[in-house]
């Protein structure tokens, strides 16, 4: 089931839209993968304790996960190796609200093309029924149900994207707002402590 990939090449797997039944908060997961011979694993398996000091804590914890993984598939000719994954901010490129908007317009354009093409399709098959066996009365009433089926199953996707991905993330926003308010006025109350000290020096040496 692995590639043989170059010792060089990592591979990512994303794990999204997991949703917290509770919050209705989403996560994302994201792991990092080489794929190894089977003998690089079983001498993977043999490092002790020992071998792995002056590892750091993440990569002893991907290196011993490796290990229980290998051992479930030991009679795989290629096997997984986790990799230790660190996500760092790029100043850069720093992210802006303007990407998330254009991710959430990009979703909702998937949404309406596929609402668009079971419109299309519907239209097609009810126009040929009615050709087929010459009930135009039922076959109309048919593909009215089927539209107002599909515009159902729309406005719950809808419901279901505003309900687990944008109130969340409105829900965030709101707060690093109240955060950003909340240091403004610290940092407000700081200058303002700062200059009347720098006056008061600035006056006793004046005095001087």
């Amino acid at each position: 089931m692995y590639q043989m990939l170059d010792a060089g090449f990592v591979g990512l797997i994303f794990s999204v839209f997991n949703t917290n039944n509770t919050t209705k908060e989403q996560t994302i997961q994201v792991t990092a993968f080489q794929s190894i011979p089977g003998i690089a694993a079983d001498a993977l398996q043999g490092c002790s304790s020992a071998d792995l000091e002056g590892l750091d804590t993440q990569m002893q914890a991907a290196l011993r996960a490796s290990a229980a993984g290998m051992q479930e598939a030991a009679s795989s000719s290629w096997q997984r190796k986790e990799v230790p994954l660190r996500v760092c901010k790029d100043n850069a490129n720093p992210s802006t609200l303007a990407d998330y908007v254009e991710v959430q317009r990009l979703l909702l354009e998937e949404e309406e093309q596929v609402h668009q093409q079971h419109l299309a399709s519907g239209n097609k098959s009810s126009s040929t029924s009615s050709n087929q066996q010459g009930l135009g009365g039922a076959s109309d009433l048919h593909a009215a149900l089927k539209q107002l089926l599909h515009a159902a199953e729309q406005q719950q996707a809808l419901l279901q994207h505003a309900e687990c991905v944008l109130a969340p993330a409105l829900a965030a926003m709101q707060q690093l707002s109240l955060q950003s308010d909340l240091q403004e006025q610290q940092l407000k109350a700081d200058n303002a402590r700062l200059q009347a000290l720098l006056e008061e020096r600035q006056r006793a040496a004046d005095a001087g």
